[in-house]
């Protein structure tokens, strides 16, 4: 199977019933796919569809690990990933569906593309914070980050020490408005 069709399913001669994919996602999955930050991958994801007549659900268990750059040092920083999603595929030609978890596929369809599902799915599993344990990222680096770290934020002038000369002509009338009606 070439690796263009290894994410699309033929379901039209398939059972009703449940099946069970494999995919074995590795970084070159990454590489169509524009503004991917992963470096490195080694995830396994396992579909099972639960086919009947008039729809298919699918079912996605990712786990694995992936390699970011570190949010703090930018060196590389491996994290494992574990989620399960749904996924509803309707069959209809007159219906549509603003669901995000309900795709409609028209009823003379007999295959379906999990590629983006999964790629989805991965992106969805990865943690928010992408940085090594404290004390394991890069310390020259992080001793640069934080020569320019503002420790206070600069005091802001309260309307009383504003000075009128300061103010936009624009901006004026609009506050003399709010000044009659106090």
């Amino acid at each position: 199977m070439s690796s263009e069709n290894e994410y699309v399913i033929q379901y039209s001669g398939l059972k009703l019933g449940t099946h069970t994919f494999d995919f074995e996602i590795g970084s070159k999955f990454f590489e169509s796919f524009e503004y991917s930050d992963i470096q490195e991958c080694a995830v396994h994801v396992k579909m099972s569809m639960e086919k009947s007549s008039t729809m298919m659900v699918l079912l996605f268990d990712v786990e694995g690990k992936v390699e970011f750059p570190c949010d703090r040092c930018l060196e590389p920083v491996s994290l494992p990933i574990h989620g399960d999603y749904r996924q509803v595929v309707k069959f209809s030609d007159y219906e549509e569906s603003s669901d995000e978890e309900i795709i409609i596929l028209p009823t003379g369809e007999y295959e379906i593309d999990v590629k983006k599902l999964i790629y989805d799915f991965i992106m969805l599993s990865v943690p928010l914070k992408r940085a090594h344990e404290e004390g394991e990222c890069d310390e020259e680096l992080v001793e640069k980050l934080n020569d320019f770290l503002i420790d206070e934020l600069p005091e802001e002038p309260t309307d009383s020490e504003e000075n009128e000369d300061d103010i936009d002509p624009r901006w004026q009338a609009l506050k003399d408005l709010k000044n009659k009606e106090n």
